[in-house]
């Protein structure tokens, strides 16, 4: 089932136009940004600068992400020194697990503990101000409310 998330048409614009000169400020820097780019995968974020970025959310928009969970858009990050001790284990798993496994035509997804997160893209942060509270778009159906006026 869908969230119904109600706005009018100047307010879905008007947080639209804030949340990409934000992304583009806190996140993006010299990178093209629309409502499809995604946080995670085309700008490449996580850790600190996702801490700052949600600080700006928080002030700019006065809502906080409640419902995000970190993990499902996010890999953990590893520490410099445990990164470097990880890399004969990925040099192993590349070698014998994961390029005999794309040979013979084995989906990346089935692969041991393998996944892949779903983008978090600038569009679900927009709806997600406009919410009060973390929706993703596939899971939302925007309803426009009617804001005409009576001219008597």
């Amino acid at each position: 089932m869908k969230k119904e998330v109600y706005t009018s048409f100047s307010e879905l614009r008007r947080t639209s136009e804030q949340m990409l000169r934000l992304v583009q400020r806190t996140l993006a820097g010299n990178v093209e940004i629309n409502l499809r780019t995604s946080i995670n995968y085309d700008l490449g974020i996580l850790g600190l600068d996702w801490d700052i970025f949600l600080e700006e959310y928080e002030v700019t928009f006065k809502a906080q992400l409640h419902g995000l969970i970190y993990t499902d858009y996010f890999d953990e990050e590893v520490p410099p020194l445990k990164d470097i001790l990880l890399i004969p284990i990925r040099i192993f798993w590349l070698l014998l697990v994961y390029i005999p496994a794309r040979l013979v035509g084995i989906n990346k997804n089935r692969i041991f503990w393998y996944k892949e997160q779903p983008p978090l893209t600038v569009g679900d942060l927009v709806l997600s101000a406009i919410a009060g509270q973390f929706v993703k778009r596939e899971k939302a159906e925007i309803k426009i409310k009617n804001t005409s006026r009576n001219n008597s």
